[in-house]
């Protein structure tokens, strides 16, 4: 085949892969600095690099590729061929993780290299001391392959005699302990014995028995709780305070002992209870301090509101007088457009929201616009919507056919989908690539290329 040839709208390398051979052959034929930065990655920052890059690459493709005098054409041709060797640096260096980290896969490696990679006899010498790429060396000699089972392999082994202790057996598991009375006001632990009082104590652990007499004695004490004054149920809430931080903190038991508890005139007496010799005496656990009343906070001056931002509100500035509306309150803002607009003379040159000039507008007219704008019914210009968000595609992320398993085509170049592009997808799931959709944002039209039944009256008579 002659070269170069007209591929037509699109460059299709899958129906032809005679291009790809002659692509990498032209490649081989250039001078070694020039096959270097060819296939140098698109991480380098330097715009020499870039521009050197660029360059090799129209002169490639003008020898791979004929566009008739179409620079539009011309240009879509080299960004293919631009993807196209990064599809086959990406399969290149596959190969050589593989056979540098799988070695005795290497007689498989290299025999499929013929359906895997059909220009490997021409990259290789391209690429084998390419200082971006991992390096190789295929003289080696790859390792022995192990034997599956050595037994099998030797069966005269003299370790296979050897004889191994027995295991040592587990030691037996200790005897289960009979289940012991969890820590509470009947069982209190013997540890804590010291915090409580002895009045306060079961009846069993005082070594009082629970005779009739005793719980008389203790319905008289809680019946005569309502004959208490003030004074006498503060020290009783103080003490019963006191009782509950020795028994949280036991260092708290010298600090704050058991207060005695007044008791009403018409309780029972109460047996006097030995106590120990060493016991501190009785201290009056100080009242606590009186709750700080809450001060009435300052009066703080009222902070200004917030200035909102330009783009938050249809309008900025009054489309009249330039005056800027953002610094004045909402029924201020309102009052100065209802008199301004109102009032004759100066006209409105362009619209507020979208930007559209409005020179020889009626003011009906310029009315109706400005109110589509505000509902966002209408518009353009350049602050209309240009809503899409970019990805970088993969072999995962590209769009594909569900039932084929194909990558979809973009509807705007005619050209396919392929990983490591960027890609840009559209609020209605539609994808393109990105500098196809930003051509595009230029027309009139702020809606998807597939879904023209969104575009106003204005916009389809702006196009036509």
């Amino acid at each position: 085949m002659a070269y170069p040839v007209d591929p037509g709208r699109t460059v299709t390398w899958a129906k032809h892969p005679d291009w790809e051979q002659e692509l990498v052959s032209i490649i081989s034929g250039l001078p070694r600095a020039e096959q270097i930065t060819v296939f140098a990655p698109a991480t380098r920052k330097s715009a020499r690099l870039k521009k050197a890059k660029q360059d090799a690459l129209h002169s490639i493709t003008e020898a791979l590729f004929d566009a008739r005098g179409d620079p539009e054409k011309a240009a879509k041709q080299v960004a293919s061929v631009q993807r196209k060797l990064s599809q086959i640096t990406k399969e290149y260096s596959g190969i050589i993780r593989g056979l540098v980290n799988f070695p005795e896969h290497r007689a498989t490696t290299l025999g499929s290299l013929d359906t895997t990679c059909p220009t490997w006899n021409l990259l290789r010498p391209i690429l084998r001391d390419h200082p971006d790429f991992q390096s190789w060396d295929e003289n080696a000699t790859p390792p022995a392959p192990q034997a599956a089972n050595d037994h099998a392999a030797d069966p005269f082994d003299p370790m296979q005699d050897v004889r191994y202790h027995d295991a040592a057996q587990p030691a037996a598991a200790p005897a289960a302990q009979p289940a012991q009375p969890v820590a509470g006001p009947a069982y209190p632990n013997p540890a804590l014995a010291h915090l409580y009082a002895p009045n306060y104590l079961p009846n069993h652990v005082n070594n009082q028995p629970a005779t009739p007499v005793a719980a008389g004695q203790k319905r008289a004490r809680r019946d005569s709780g309502s004959d208490l004054t003030e004074g006498e149920a503060r020290e009783a809430r103080q003490a019963a305070a006191a009782t509950a931080l020795r028994r949280a903190d036991p260092s708290a038991a010298e600090l704050f002992p058991t207060p005695p508890v007044n008791r009403g005139a018409g309780a029972a007496p109460v047996p006097p209870t030995p106590t120990p010799p060493a016991a501190a005496p009785a201290l009056r656990v100080p009242a606590p301090p009186p709750l700080a009343q809450p001060q009435p906070a300052a009066a703080q001056p009222a902070q200004p509101a917030p200035l909102a931002r330009e783009d938050s509100l249809a309008f900025s500035s009054c489309p009249k007088c330039a005056f800027p509306l953002h610094e004045l309150s909402a029924n201020d803002a309102e009052t100065h457009l209802r008199s301004c607009l109102d009032s004759s003379g100066a006209t409105v040159t362009e619209c507020p929201v979208c930007g559209m000039p409005m020179d020889g507008f009626a003011d009906n007219e310029v009315e109706r616009h400005v109110d589509d704008c505000c509902k966002g019914v209408g518009g353009s210009g350049a602050k209309a919507v240009r809503e899409h968000v970019v990805f970088i595609a993969d072999s995962k992320t590209v769009p594909k056919d569900e039932k084929t398993g194909e990558a979809h085509e973009c509807i705007m170049c005619f050209d396919e989908f392929e990983p490591s592009q960027r890609l840009a997808r559209l609020s209605c799931y539609c994808c393109y690539h990105e500098a196809c959709i930003v051509e595009y944002w230029q027309n009139p039209s702020k809606f998807c290329p597939t879904h023209r039944e969104l575009d106003t009256t204005q916009e389809i008579e702006m196009r036509s």
